[in-house]
C-alpha cells in the first residue's frame, strides 16, 4: 500500500476544478463568502418579491454556479419556495426556436426525476406540479409563436389552475447561459424567457459580455441584475483569508503548508476557480519532486504551467493590450478580441465595497509578459 499516493490522490480529488458545486456543498466544503454573496442578497429579495426575475453574471470561474446551489438550498429551508434546478448545456441554435428552452428544461427535470425515483426518493405534489406548469409554458411559448391567441388563452388558464395549487412558490434556477453569445440570449430573454417571467420567479446565469457596453440593456428586461465580483486577494485581506480558508477546509497544513497557501491564494487572483485549479496542479508537481508536502516552488512550477496554458494562442494584439493593463492598468473595451480576455480571465476585474473597478492581468500571466517584453 503506497500511503503518500493516496494521501495526494485523496487531495487532488478534493481539489477538482470541474466539479459539481452540488458535491461540495454536500461533503461540507463550501466556505461562505466574507460579505452578504449573491445567494442572500437574491434570497432576501425573493422573500420580499416572491415572483421576480433575477439576472446573475461575472467571470468564467468566479462561482456563479456554487451561488445559485446555495441559492437553491437555502430556498428549499425557507419553507416558502419550491426551487427547481436546471443546468442547460445545449448549443444556442438547439434553443433558437420559441418553446424550446423551456422544452429543454422540462425534458431535463423530467429525466433526473425518473434517474431519483428510480433510487428510491419521492415528490411531492407541488413539485410534479411545477413540472406541470413548466411544460404549459413550453406550449404557450409555441402556441404565442404560431400566432394562436386562443390556444394560447386556454393554455395560460390552465398555468393559473396549476399554479393555484401548488403550497410553495416556484422559483426556477437556470445555469450554464452564461456560455452563451450574447445574440442568442438576448433572443431568450424576448421569447422563453419573458414567457417564464411573466408566471414564475426566476434566476439566470447570463453570459458576462451583459456586464459591458450596449448589452447591458437586455439586463433591464429583469427585476434584478447582480454580479458575482471578483476581490484582490493582494488588497482585501478578508478575500485573501476566505481563500485560506477554502484550501485549509480541503487539505491538511502538513500536505499545504501555509506558506504555500499563500502563494496559492496570490496566484489565483481571488479567481475561485482557478485557486482550486492552481492547488491541484500543485499538489501534483510536489508528488512528482518526491515532495512530503507542497513548497513553494511547485507552485511557482504550477503558476507557470497556468499561466503558459493561457497565454498560447494570444496573437500580437491580444498579448499588447495584456501588456498595457499590466504596466498601466488601462483596460477599454473596443472588439470582441478584448471581450475575449475578460470572459477567459487573462484580464482580471475587480470591485472594491463602494463598487469601483479596476483591471489587472491575472498573477500567472505576468512572468511570461515580463519575458516577452524584454
Amino acid at each position: 500500500m503506497n500511503e503518500r499516493r493516496d494521501r495526494f490522490r485523496q487531495a487532488m480529488a478534493r481539489f477538482e476544478p470541474s466539479g459539481d458545486p452540488l458535491e461540495a456543498l454536500s461533503r461540507g466544503l463550501y466556505v461562505a463568502e466574507p460579505v452578504q454573496s449573491v445567494a442572500q442578497q437574491i434570497l432576501a429579495r425573493l422573500e420580499l418579491r416572491p415572483q421576480s426575475s433575477h439576472l446573475v453574471t461575472g467571470p468564467i470561474g468566479s462561482g456563479k454556479t456554487t451561488q445559485l446551489r446555495v441559492l437553491e438550498k437555502s430556498l428549499k429551508e425557507s419553507g416558502e419556495f419550491w426551487p427547481i434546478f436546471a443546468d442547460i448545456t445545449t448549443h444556442g441554435n438547439e434553443l433558437a426556436a420559441e418553446g424550446k428552452l423551456i422544452k429543454h428544461v422540462v425534458d431535463d427535470l423530467k429525466k433526473l426525476r425518473g434517474q431519483e425515483l428510480a433510487a428510491g426518493a419521492q415528490f411531492s405534489k407541488g413539485e410534479e406540479a411545477f413540472i406541470v406548469v413548466l411544460g404549459l409554458l413550453a406550449l404557450l411559448a409555441a402556441a404565442s409563436s404560431e400566432n394562436n391567441p386562443p390556444s394560447a388563452t386556454v393554455i395560460e388558464k390552465d398555468i393559473k389552475q396549476e399554479l393555484s395549487t401548488l403550497s410553495r412558490k416556484p422559483v426556477l434556477l437556470i445555469d450554464s447561459l452564461d456560455r452563451l453569445s450574447h445574440a442568442v440570449f438576448a433572443e431568450l430573454c424576448d421569447q422563453d424567457l419573458a414567457k417564464l417571467r411573466e408566471h414564475i420567479a426566476i434566476v439566470v446565469v447570463a453570459p458576462p459580455a451583459i456586464m459591458y457596453g450596449a448589452a447591458r440593456e437586455t439586463a433591464e428586461r429583469f427585476d434584478y441584475f447582480t454580479r458575482q465580483t471578483a476581490k484582490d486577494p493582494r488588497e482585501d485581506p478578508k478575500m485573501h483569508a476566505f481563500l485560506l480558508q477554502v484550501i485549509r477546509l480541503r487539505a491538511e497544513e502538513a500536505l499545504l503548508p501555509e506558506t504555500s497557501c499563500n502563494h496559492l491564494v496570490l496566484a489565483s487572483g481571488g479567481i475561485l476557480r482557478d485557486l482550486i485549479a492552481l492547488t491541484q496542479l500543485a499538489l501534483e508537481e510536489a508528488y512528482v519532486a518526491g515532495h512530503a508536502g507542497v513548497e513553494p516552488s511547485d507552485v511557482a512550477r504550477a503558476a507557470d504551467t497556468f499561466g503558459r496554458k493561457h497565454i498560447i494562442g494570444l496573437d500580437s494584439q491580444e498579448l499588447s493590450t495584456l501588456q498595457r493593463v499590466r504596466k498601466h492598468g488601462t483596460f477599454v473595451r473596443v472588439n470582441d478580441s478584448d471581450m475575449g480576455l475578460l470572459v477567459t480571465r487573462r484580464v482580471l476585474e475587480y470591485a472594491d465595497d463602494r463598487g469601483a473597478t479596476r483591471f489587472a492581468v491575472h498573477p500567472t500571466l505576468i512572468p511570461l509578459l515580463e519575458q516577452l517584453d524584454v
